[in-house]
């Protein structure tokens, strides 16, 4: 069963609020200008050099699964990479929503909030991603080294 987990969206969430502190508190509004302009390309961006790491991962997935006769030994991870490309998805179409609205005045500071959420939460995404990979790629060399 595919089981979001809260735990990575509250951690973007906390560490967002200092960036958000910062960009207001030197009245620039800096972030938020940048933001608007190019998070978008960068949750993209993001997006492709995760699907990049997901095809390595697979194919790494598919060949111990292929050693070892247990094709549903990776079932979780499988279904974790999953929630992983709808949530990078979501927050792609919610950063389109997000940055149209940005001139209604009463959502306020909540619209320069959600872009430095969405840009923070991407990058744990990108995170995790990458750890499966490494993890992955721990179990080939020790299996090459087993050889």
């Amino acid at each position: 069963m595919n089981k979001f987990n809260l735990i990575q969206p509250i951690i973007s969430s906390v560490i967002s609020i200092p960036f958000f502190v910062c960009d207001k508190y030197f009245g620039e509004e800096n972030l938020d200008n940048f933001l608007n302009s190019n998070l978008i390309t960068i949750l993209i961006t993001l997006l492709a050099i995760n699907s990049a790491t997901i095809g390595l991962i697979i194919s790494r997935i598919i060949s111990i699964a292929e050693k070892t006769k247990n094709k549903d030994i990776f079932k979780n991870t499988i279904s974790q990479i999953n929630i992983s490309i709808k949530e990078q998805f979501l927050l792609i179409f919610a950063s389109i929503a997000v940055i149209s609205m940005t001139g209604i005045d009463f959502l306020g500071q909540l619209t320069n909030y959600l872009k430095i959420f969405f840009l923070v939460y991407s990058i744990m995404i990108l995170k995790d991603i990458a750890e499966g990979y490494l993890a992955i790629m721990n179990v080939v060399i020790h299996e090459e080294r087993e050889d």
